[in-house]
């Protein structure tokens, strides 16, 4: 099976690309588009095919529908995944910002004390 590819600004397909229209083709038949699919052996296949198929009493499913249910769930999850990320984005810079205020807070606080330290040092050398 096989998907359709994209052309180039020549005119030339480009196989890099990947392709915007998730159409298949039949690996059998490639001038006819896939449309079911059988669940032993795995395959997706043409109507031209079908009988080979439901002939070995093979379970054989209408694929359009599920593609779309597929296509649905992954849309879906690539929704949640965005919102995931932007909220590790958000905590990730909330995370920093307060980093920074602790970090500052902490300075602050030895300096006082080293403040405190250096008074209280000279004073007990003023004492002696």
């Amino acid at each position: 099976m096989r998907a359709q590819n994209n052309e180039n600004s020549a005119g030339e397909i480009d196989v890099n690309v990947p392709s915007v229209n998730p159409i298949r083709f039949c690996d059998i038949h490639p001038s006819k588009k896939v449309k079911f699919y059988c669940k032993n052996d795995r395959s997706m296949f043409s109507s031209k095919c079908i009988l080979k198929h439901t002939e070995m009493k093979h379970e054989v499913i209408q694929i359009s529908p599920k593609i779309d249910e597929m296509r649905k769930m992954i849309e879906e999850m690539v929704i949640e995944v965005d919102k995931y990320e932007e909220s590790l984005s958000v905590n990730e810079e909330l995370y920093n910002k307060l980093e920074m205020k602790v970090r500052k807070k902490f300075n602050e606080e030895v300096d006082k004390l080293e403040k405190s330290f250096r008074r209280i040092m000279d004073q007990l050398e003023i004492q002696h």
